[in-house]
C-alpha cells in the first residue's frame, strides 16, 4: 500500500480481477480512483503507462499516476462504474451493470470510435479490445447524457510505423475478439515467427464489439470460441445474425470494419463517417415504420431509439404542430413518461404537493407531484438556478393533462423526523454530522441562496433534509428543499412584499411585526429582506440544540409573544458548555431584532469557522488526554468535551486518533472502560493513521498494560479487523512479537490466533512474528513464546525477501540470557541450521557480525558442534568476528573458530 496520505488502495473492496493483474477501489489527492495492481513480472516493457502516457481523450481512461515496488506496480486510473460486459449479464447476476442506460448504442460506437481514432493517431495499437477492456463512466448527478464510454487497459499496447504496423514477438490479446489474420497465424503456428501486428486488427475487433452492442451482448459469429474461430476464418457470419443487422442497418459499416483483408477494411477515422450514414438511415427507416400500421410498432421506435434514432427528433417526423415521432403516437398511445412513480410508496404530503417514491435514468429518486393549477413557476425557477452540494437538486420535470412532476434527489428523512416519539414509525434514526456540521453546512447552502439574489420565506425543520450520498462510504449531506416561497431580491437583499408567507412558528420579528400590525403591502416597497432568513437559520440552531424544542417556547402564542419581547426563553437549557461557543458569538447576533444589525448568511459561515478553529483546539485536547492515559476522572473528561460537539475521529497530522493514543499509551485501570465509551460516542474503530496501523497496533505494541487481553478482546468484540496490516504489511500480532515485554504475552498471541488472526502472514519484507519475535524480544518467556508460536501453526523455516529464517534474527539478538536454549529450541523444532540468506550468510556469520551476548562463546561452539561451517561461500566468521568490536574474549573465540576451520 502507498505510504503517502495522497494515494491508497482498499484490498478488501475489489472491483475487477484479469489475467495479469487485480484492481481494487482508491483514492488519488482526495479522488476516488480505481487502481490496478500487477504483479511486476507480469509487466510488458511498461506499455500500459507508456501508452497512458501519451493519451489525452475523453474517451480513454486517464491516468493519475503510477508508482512500482518490490513486488507489484500500482496504476491509479480514472474510476468507472462498470465494464461493458456488465450491461448484458443476467438480472440476478450480482455484477450486472445497474446504473444509468447506456446513450443510444450509435453514440456508445461514435465514442469508442473517437477513442481509437486518437489511439491511432499517437501510433499505437491497443491489441486486446473486447467489451471487458471498455469501461463506462458515470458522473456523479447520475444523467445518462453524460455517461461516458472509455478505452481501458492498454497493457498490450505497442507501437506502430507510419503505416500503422508493427512487429510483434507473439499473438496476445482474447482469441474471441481476434482479428482473421491473427487467428490465422495462430493456427498455423507461425505467430511467433511471422507475427506482424497493425492498426486494421483494432478495427476488426472494434467491429466485433459494435455487433455485439447491436446484438445485445452476443457475438456476431457464435457462442463459443471453437465456433466463433471457424466462422471468422471462413468469412461465415450466421444468416439470423445478417437479417438482425440489415434490421438495425449495421450490415453496411460492420461489412467495411469486418473485411477478411486488412488492406480493404475502413480505417479508424473513417468509421465515425460510416456512423453517420448509418444514423441517416435508421431514420428513414423509423419514417417507413411510422406510415405503416403494427401491433408492434412503439416497441420497433423503441428499439431503434436505442441504437441511434433521436426519438425527440421533430423536423423531419413532424406533423402540423412539429410533434416527435413519439408524440406522433401519442394519439395510438398515452405519451410515456421519464419519471416513474412508485405511488404505493407516499413520502409526504402537503396543502399543495404529494411526494412520491420513484425513478428517473434508473436512479431512485423523489417525486414531487403538483396539479398544474397550483404549479408556482417560482419553485422551479429558482431550483434550476441553484446548484450546490447543500441545495436539493433538481433531475428532471415533466408534465402530464394533470400534474407537474418534478424528479429531485432522494433523501432519507428530515431534521423534524430527528426527535419524533420513538415509536413514530417516521423518526429517524440513522447517522447524522456532527451538529457543527449540520450548522456550516445549512450556513454555507444559505449564503448561496442569497448570493443567487434568492430569499427562502419558507425555513423550517421539515424543509431540511438529511441526504445519504451514494456509495460505499454514503456520506450524510444536510440539504435545502422547498422553494415554492422563494422569491428574488433586489441588490440590497430585498424583495417587494406581496404578504406574509411561511410557517407561523418560524417567523423573524420583522415578519410577525407585519401580520400583528396589518399593514398595507402598497405602504412598503421592498419591505421583505434576507435577513428574515438568517433569523429563522438561527431558530432553526436553536432546535437542533434543544432536541426539538423552539427557543422561543412550545405553543404558537408564547414563540410570538417572546419573539415580539426578544425573549429567548430556552436558551439557558441548552447545555453550558455549548452555549459558551455559540450564544453571544453567533445565536444573539443571528436573533438580532432589527434586520439591518443582524449578521447576514456569509458572516454566519465565518462565525462557524471560527467556532469550528475553536473546537479542532478541543479536540487535540481529547488525544492529549488519551495519551497520558494516567489522568483523573478521564472518563468524565472526554465526555465535556464531547458534549461541546467535538468531532471524536479527529486524527492529528500523522492520522492518529484519539483511540490509537489511548491503545497506545494507557496503562489506566479503566482502559477497558474508556475504550468502550470512545466507540458508543461513534469512534470508528477501524480508522488507520497514515502509516496505515489501527488500534490494535497500537494496543499490542503497547508492553506496559496488565490489561492487554480483555483490551484485545473488546477491541475485536467491537468490529475491529483482526487481519488488518499496515502499510509496511504487519499485523498486530508482528507488533505484538516486536515491541512486548508484556507478562499476558503468551495469553495475548493465543488470544489473537483464536480470534483468527493469520499467524503466518508475512510483512512486505517477508518477515513473519517469528522473525519480529527473535530479532526484538528479550522478554523472560521468549522461549515459551517461541514454543507456542511453532504449535500454533507457525512456518518454523519461512525466510524474509533476504533469505533470513528466524535463526538469522535470533542470533542478532544480543540482550536475551536465553539465547542457547532458544537455538536449541528452534533446531528441535526443525530449522534448517545450515539455511544461508540471498548473500549466503548463515546463523553463525550473523551470530559473530553483530552479537555481543554473555552466551557468545557458548553459543558459537554449539553451531559448531552441530557442523554448522565457519567458512561458506566467501563468508569467513573469523573475518566477521574481528570486525565486531562489541565483544569480550575475541581471542579466545577465534581460536574456537580457528579450531573448527580446521577440522
Amino acid at each position: 500500500m502507498a505510504t503517502d496520505p495522497s494515494r491508497s488502495y482498499d484490498v478488501s473492496d475489489p472491483l475487477g480481477q484479469g489475467g495479469y493483474g487485480s484492481v481494487f477501489s482508491g483514492e488519488f489527492k482526495g479522488r476516488k480512483v480505481a487502481v490496478k495492481r500487477v504483479e511486476v513480472y507480469n509487466l510488458h516493457n511498461d506499455n500500459e503507462e507508456k501508452a497512458l502516457e501519451q493519451l489525452d481523450h475523453p474517451n480513454i481512461v486517464k491516468l493519475f499516476y503510477s508508482e512500482k515496488g518490490n513486488n507489484y506496480k500500482f496504476f491509479y486510473l480514472e474510476l468507472c462504474a462498470a465494464s461493458l460486459d456488465q450491461v448484458f449479464l443476467p438480472p440476478d447476476n450480482p455484477k450486472k451493470y445497474k446504473g444509468p442506460p447506456l446513450p443510444r448504442y450509435i453514440d456508445v460506437c461514435r465514442q469508442l470510435a473517437s477513442g481509437l481514432e486518437h489511439i491511432h493517431s499517437k501510433k499505437l495499437i491497443h491489441r486486446d479490445i473486447k467489451p471487458q477492456n471498455i469501461l463506462i463512466s458515470v458522473p456523479s448527478t447520475g444523467r445518462d447524457d453524460e455517461i461516458t464510454i472509455k478505452w481501458a487497459d492498454f497493457g498490450l499496447s505497442k507501437s506502430v510505423n507510419e503505416r500503422g504496423t508493427c512487429s510483434m514477438s507473439d499473438v496476445r490479446g482474447t482469441k474471441n475478439w481476434f482479428a482473421p489474420e491473427l487467428l490465422k497465424l495462430l493456427l498455423d503456428g507461425r505467430e511467433t515467427i511471422e507475427a506482424r501486428g497493425s492498426v486494421k486488427s483494432d478495427v476488426f475487433s472494434l467491429g466485433l464489439v459494435f455487433g455485439y452492442l447491436f446484438l445485445d451482448g452476443k457475438h456476431l459469429y457464435g457462442s463459443n470460441e471453437f465456433q466463433i474461430k471457424e466462422n471468422i476464418i471462413k468469412k461465415q457470419m450466421p444468416m439470423d445474425v445478417q437479417e438482425k443487422l440489415k434490421e438495425c442497418c449495421g450490415d453496411e459499416i460492420l461489412g467495411l470494419m469486418l473485411k477478411d483483408d486488412p488492406n480493404e477494411r475502413i480505417t479508424s477515422t473513417n468509421i465515425v463517417l460510416g456512423l453517420k450514414l448509418m444514423e441517416d438511415k435508421l431514420s428513414s427507416k423509423v419514417r417507413e415504420l411510422l406510415e405503416k400500421s403494427s401491433p408492434d410498432l412503439k416497441e420497433r421506435i423503441k428499439h431503434f431509439s436505442r441504437l441511434g434514432f433521436d426519438v425527440n427528433a421533430k423536423d423531419e417526423y413532424e406533423d402540423n404542430d412539429g410533434c416527435s415521432a413519439f408524440d406522433y403516437l401519442q394519439n395510438k398511445d398515452k405519451k410515456e413518461m421519464k419519471i416513474l412513480i412508485e405511488r404505493d410508496a407516499l413520502l409526504g404530503e402537503g396543502g399543495f404537493a404529494a411526494v412520491f417514491k420513484g425513478k428517473f435514468g434508473g436512479r431512485e429518486v423523489a417525486v414531487k407531484r403538483i396539479e398544474l393549477h397550483k404549479v408556482d413557476e417560482r419553485e422551479e425557477d429558482a431550483m434550476l438556478k441553484l446548484e450546490h452540494p447543500n441545495i436539493i437538486k433538481l433531475l428532471h420535470c415533466e408534465k402530464d393533462n394533470h400534474f407537474m412532476y418534478y424528479a429531485l434527489e432522494l433523501c432519507v428523512a428530515s431534521l423534524d423526523q430527528l426527535f419524533l416519539e420513538s415509536d413514530d414509525p417516521q423518526k429517524y434514526e440513522g447517522p447524522t454530522p456532527r451538529q457543527i456540521v449540520v450548522f456550516y453546512q445549512l450556513a454555507k447552502g444559505l449564503a448561496y441562496i442569497h448570493s443567487k439574489k434568492l430569499i427562502h420565506r419558507d425555513i423550517k425543520p421539515s424543509n431540511i433534509l438529511i441526504m445519504k450520498s451514494p456509495g460505499k462510504y454514503q456520506e450524510i449531506i444536510i440539504k435545502w428543499s422547498d422553494f415554492g416561497l422563494a422569491k428574488s431580491v433586489n441588490e440590497k437583499g430585498l424583495h417587494s412584499w406581496s404578504g406574509v408567507r411561511g410557517t407561523r412558528t418560524w417567523w423573524a420579528p420583522e415578519v410577525l411585526r407585519k401580520l400583528i400590525n396589518g399593514e398595507r403591502a402598497e405602504q412598503e416597497e421592498f419591505w421583505g429582506t434576507v435577513q428574515s432568513d438568517v433569523f429563522v437559520l438561527g431558530l432553526v440552531f436553536g432546535y437542533l440544540f434543544l432536541k426539538g424544542e423552539h427557543l422561543y417556547g412550545s405553543s404558537e402564542t408564547e414563540i410570538h409573544k417572546n419573539i415580539s419581547e426578544r425573549n429567548p426563553v430556552n436558551m439557558q437549557n441548552i447545555n453550558g458548555e455549548l452555549r459558551k461557543y455559540y450564544e453571544d458569538d453567533l445565536l444573539r447576533k443571528m436573533l438580532e431584532q432589527d434586520p439591518q444589525k443582524r449578521i447576514t448568511s456569509k458572516q454566519v459561515v465565518e462565525k462557524l469557522e471560527s467556532i469550528n478553529n475553536k473546537l479542532i483546539k478541543k479536540e487535540e485536547e481529547l488525544r492529549q488526554l488519551c495519551k497520558r492515559g494516567s489522568s483523573s476522572g478521564l472518563i468524565e473528561k472526554i465526555k465535556d468535551l464531547i458534549q461541546l460537539g467535538i468531532d471524536v475521529n479527529a486524527k492529528d497530522n500523522d492520522g492518529s486518533n484519539a483511540l490509537h493514543f489511548l491503545c497506545e499509551n494507557n496503562s489506566n485501570s479503566n482502559l477497558i472502560d474508556v475504550i468502550r465509551l470512545l466507540i458508543q460516542l461513534g469512534i470508528d474503530v477501524n480508522a488507520k493513521d497514515n502509516d496505515g496501523s489501527n488500534a490494535l497496533h497500537y494496543l499490542c505494541g503497547n508492553d506496559s498494560n496488565s490489561n492487554l487481553i480483555d483490551a484485545i478482546r473488546l477491541l475485536i468484540q467491537l468490529g475491529i479487523d483482526v487481519n488488518a496490516k499496515n502499510n509496511d504489511g504487519s499485523n498486530a500480532l508482528h507488533f505484538l512479537c516486536e515491541n512486548n515485554s508484556n507478562s499476558n504475552l503468551i495469553d495475548a498471541i493465543r488470544l489473537l490466533i483464536q480470534l483468527g488472526i493469520d499467524v503466518n502472514v508475512k510483512d512486505d519484507d517477508g518477515q513473519n512474528a517469528l522473525h519480529y519475535l527473535c530479532e526484538n524480544n528479550s522478554n523472560s518467556n521468549l522461549i515459551d513464546v517461541i514454543r507456542l508460536l511453532i504449535q500454533l501453526g507457525i512456518d518454523v523455516n519461512a525466510k524474509d525477501n533476504d533469505g533470513s529464517n528466524a535463526l538469522h534474527y535470533l542470533c542478532c539478538n544480543h540482550s536475551n540470557s536465553k539465547l542457547i536454549d532458544a537455538i536449541q529450541l528452534l533446531i528441535l523444532e526443525g530449522i534448517d541450521v545450515n539455511a544461508k540468506d540471498n548473500d549466503g550468510s548463515n546463523a553463525l556469520h550473523y551470530l559473530c557480525r553483530k552479537n555481543s551476548n554473555s552466551n557468545l562463546i557458548d553459543a558459537i561452539r554449539l553451531f559448531i558442534q552441530l557442523g554448522i561451517p565457519v567458512v561458506s561461500d566467501g563468508h569467513d566468521a573469523r573475518s566477521i568476528l574481528r570486525r565486531n568490536y562489541r565483544i569480550n574474549n575475541k581471542d579466545k573465540i577465534l581460536k574456537l573458530l580457528d579450531e573448527a576451520a580446521l577440522v
